[in-house]
């Protein structure tokens, strides 16, 4: 069994004034390095072999924190970058509802098969991100598929014990989805707040959520529970 830490990044000062991010490269806040700081704490003592970070820097900042001394690879992905947003990034909710209320509705009515001007829906989304991890594990991403075992899972290989995988909000979402064998195109459900922390067991015949979006080592951060948005 391989056990794989997947943790949203951080607070963004766009996080806080609750703002689409998706593909703008935004860095972390203050209040997000200290919550990165706090899983950083929360892992210290799991058996991390490896990390892999989507390539936007409040994703890889979040990963770099949490490995800190460690001497273990970030290894970074393009596909595990959050959704694009196209036209909405840098608005807030009430901003899109006023230039595009029919597509905001739309969206919000649907959001698997609609999508922002430019943007990705979220079967798109579900696609690249399952694709990314499907290429970083080398393995089955859902419990039916009946494929012999490959990649960390192939007899012969050297599995890691412990993967470390630092995310966004969607894009966390569709993946433990996949993994678990849910409908990837349901948006609500899973609270992938930032630095929150969801665990899984990966094996080659299925995968085991341990936990879900968990947040309880952020207690006492001050605007913590403040700056938790659902987006991006």
């Amino acid at each position: 069994m391989t056990r794989v830490y997947l943790v949203r990044h951080g607070s963004t000062e766009w996080n806080e004034s609750r703002r689409f991010q998706g593909h703008h490269d935004v860095p972390l806040s203050a209040l997000g390095r200290a919550q990165a700081a706090r899983v950083a704490i929360r892992l210290s003592v799991e058996p991390i072999d490896v990390g892999y970070s989507s390539d936007l820097l409040r994703a890889h900042e979040t990963a770099q924190i949490i490995v800190g001394e460690r001497p273990i690879p970030i290894i970074t992905d393009v596909r595990l970058r959050e959704c694009c947003f196209g036209e909405w990034e840098g608005l807030r909710h009430d901003e899109i509802a006023v230039r595009d209320p029919e597509l905001w509705e739309a969206y919000l009515g649907n959001p698997a098969e609609n999508c922002p001007p430019g943007g990705e829906s979220l079967n798109v989304l579900a696609e690249r991100v399952a694709a990314g991890f499907r290429a970083l594990a080398g393995a089955p991403i859902t419990p039916g598929e009946t494929e012999e075992p490959s990649g960390w899972f192939a007899a012969g290989s050297t599995s890691p014990r412990g993967v470390l995988l630092a995310s966004h909000g969607a894009a966390l979402g569709v993946l433990l989805r996949a993994l678990l064998g849910f409908d990837p195109g349901r948006e609500r459900g899973l609270p992938i707040r930032p630095a929150s922390l969801s665990i899984v067991e990966l094996g080659p015949h299925g995968t085991e959520a341990l936990v879900i979006g968990d947040t309880s080592h952020l207690e006492g951060l001050e605007e913590t529970r403040a700056a938790w948005p659902t987006r991006a």
